[in-house]
């Protein structure tokens, strides 16, 4: 077999059924343009699954006995509307070659990492932050906001609360093996790393405390702020995301302080104040 002249990729996008199809597609058609203006060898997945993109964990073993047929040399997955994680986990392992997870646009992923550690600092490090989702209002405090969903450390875990390895709640076609437990109480404060090189970088961060709430499932905890419809236009008109990261200690202050000294980074107090 002939060297190559450059690296052959396999070209493995990935997108989420609960989201715009459309919008996958646009997006992984805009990404093999760019490989064809750049000139790279790769091999895409348009006659190994419908549409050429990984939406599900039955189409790992395909994917990978084709990559594997093909000799790929690098393997670059990009989110296309979101992700099919733990597909993209199974045939980047079972590749075993050098892997680039890409999120265009955003994901956030990286986003949230630069919140927590800049959350996590601004408390001294007096606890592990978490990050959840921001969801839906409280069904009796209009001030109260229900944080849900993606990731906590048992640490947080309310003293009277059992913990539940089951089904994930949005995903029900995934293994089981998520955690559910509630959150304990206490003080928080959210923070929010968002924009981008052209128009900016802003840090959003606010404070308030828990609630009394129901418990839904996952881990999750109620949120009591100053003004909720105030915070709710912020995130809603400004550059954030529904996932935030979250301390259980107020550090809002300091985080607006050490803003002072970072150029081009914009601090955003959420709320009245």
């Amino acid at each position: 077999m002939k060297p190559r002249k450059q690296p052959l990729i396999g070209l493995c996008p990935i997108g989420k059924f609960v989201f715009s199809h459309e919008d996958a597609m646009r997006m992984k058609h805009g990404i093999f343009e760019k490989f064809d203006q750049w000139k790279i060898e790769y091999v895409n997945l348009d006659n190994i699954i419908p549409d050429g993109m990984v939406r599900d964990q039955k189409h790992v073993e395909p994917v990978v006995r084709y990559f594997q047929d093909q000799r790929i040399d690098a393997l670059f997955i990009p989110h296309c509307n979101f992700g099919t994680e733990g597909a993209a986990a199974m045939i980047a392992k079972q590749c075993a070659v050098p892997t680039l997870l890409w999120t265009p646009r955003d994901e956030a992923d990286l986003y949230a990492a630069i919140s927590s550690v800049l959350l996590e600092a601004a408390s001294s490090y007096g606890g592990p932050s978490f990050i959840p989702d921001i969801t839906i209002r409280h069904p009796d405090n209009n001030n109260a906001v229900l944080l849900w969903h993606t990731d906590a450390p048992l640490s947080l875990r309310h003293p009277d609360s059992y913990v539940k390895v089951d089904l994930p709640w949005i995903l029900r076609g995934l293994p089981t093996g998520l955690v559910h437990f509630k959150l304990k109480d206490g003080p928080l404060t959210i923070c929010r790393f968002a924009g981008d090189g052209d128009d900016g970088y802003r840090l959003g961060c606010g404070e308030g405390r828990t609630v009394d709430w129901p418990y839904t499932q996952e881990f999750c905890t109620w949120l009591e702020v100053d003004d909720w419809p105030v915070w709710e236009r912020q995130l809603i008109h400004g550059p954030y995301i529904h996932h935030c990261s979250c301390c259980y200690e107020h550090s809002a202050d300091v985080l607006e302080e050490a803003m002072r000294f970072i150029p081009h980074l914009k601090f955003e107090r959420f709320g009245k104040s």
